[in-house]
């Protein structure tokens, strides 16, 4: 009797859960009764603790997830920008201020969404506020994009009338040159 109460605390101790205590030793009123009841008890515990786990298990599993999702919309939010910033740069000098201004605001977010990653991988055990975090750099993301249209758009009006300018000087010079023209013409033949 002890012998078959000792195989089953082992396969308990190996992590055997499955097989019941047989009824014949929770009812007993010895020492192996109380040792089987208590054997009993800590299976169950067990059981529920390792449902616990996994069931915790599952729920960061679904967080990681939807932070890697924001993760992501994110990056390819950040790639956008960083094109509108080249754009913008090319264009101007006077936005190049402006424009290392949006970098360095790209590169923190680039970092903070590293960051971000690296605790979503590392177990997630404070999954809202890493996604209330991933939330405000997508509004500060997209925020910084609409700032770079505006740029773009101020750059462009800027630009095009410069162009404007340029042309109106294009036009005084020729009108000089036709005006020398005809001075030295007269002067030639005074």
């Amino acid at each position: 009797m002890l012998q078959l109460a000792t195989k089953h605390i082992q396969s308990v101790a190996a992590g055997d859960f499955t097989k019941p205590t047989p009824p014949e030793y929770l009812q007993m009123k010895d020492e192996i009764g109380i040792l089987a009841q208590s054997v009993d008890t800590m299976q169950s515990s067990l059981k529920k603790l390792i449902q616990g786990v996994m069931d915790a298990s599952v729920n960061i599993v679904e967080r990681s997830t939807h932070v890697n999702q924001t993760i992501s919309e994110l990056n390819a939010g950040i790639q956008e920008i960083s094109y509108t910033t080249e754009t913008l740069s090319a264009g101007m000098e006077e936005t190049a201020a402006t424009c290392e201004e949006m970098n360095a605001t790209i590169f923190e977010v680039g970092g903070t969404v590293q960051i971000l990653a690296t605790k979503a991988q590392n177990g997630a055990a404070s999954s809202e506020e890493i996604d209330q975090r991933a939330n405000e750099l997508k509004t500060n993301a997209l925020i910084s994009q609409q700032k770079a249209n505006q740029l773009y758009a101020t750059a462009e009006t800027d630009l095009k009338a410069s162009i404007s300018q340029s042309k109106a000087v294009t036009q005084i010079s020729e009108l000089s040159q036709a005006i020398l023209q005809i001075a030295s013409q007269t002067t030639c033949s005074l």
